[in-house]
């Protein structure tokens, strides 16, 4: 699956209210159309050497024409971007407060853990053998947040350790950072 162009196609159409109107009521048309036009012009391809190597799967037009956001879910598209697309098109016509929001989750029901994967990258990677770094991993690509509350804050992994500092040394984790600023220590 090609799911950041997925992901790409949905975060973009939901942020402009007429592409959402045009979405709503041409479909495989509107997808054609955003595949052809915009997804080279958001990769940042001029018109002179439009990109080939992103593009959508059948299987991902099919879903994205038929509105089909249960094949999408599954595909590993963004549940947020998913639901926020959807409920922009069918909450106006809803009889009641919250009634697209419950049919969506009423529709992925069956789905049990593990979810399928959202990440758009690869995934773990290692970089040159004489350099000092580390496992990059899909979730944060090795990056820690600055801060609590900033971000993810499970303990590194072998996939996603805590950085080096540029003397070789592993850094203090900012989680035992702040632990021990919480303790006046």
């Amino acid at each position: 699956m090609s799911k950041y162009l997925v992901n790409k196609f949905l975060f973009t159409v939901d942020r402009d209210p007429e592409w959402v109107e045009r979405y709503l009521d041409e479909r495989g048309a509107f997808v054609e159309w955003w595949e052809a036009e915009e997804a080279n012009r958001l990769l940042n391809c001029h018109a002179g050497e439009a990109s080939t190597w992103l593009a959508f799967t059948e299987d991902e037009r099919r879903a994205l024409a038929d509105h089909d956001y249960v094949a999408l879910f599954e595909m590993g598209a963004h549940p947020f971007l998913t639901l926020t697309l959807f409920i922009a098109m069918y909450e106006r016509s809803a009889s009641e407060p919250l009634e697209f929001q419950k049919a969506y989750g009423a529709a992925l029901a069956h789905m049990s853990l593990p979810y399928p994967d959202i990440a758009t990258c690869a995934g773990p990677s290692k970089r040159s053998a004489g350099s000092r770094s580390r496992r990059r991993s899909s979730c944060s690509a090795g990056r820690r947040p600055a801060s609590p509350g900033a971000g993810c804050r499970s303990p590194p992994t072998s996939a996603c350790p805590t950085p080096s500092s540029p003397s070789g040394r592993t850094a203090r984790p900012w989680w035992r950072v702040a632990s021990r600023s919480r303790r006046g220590a």
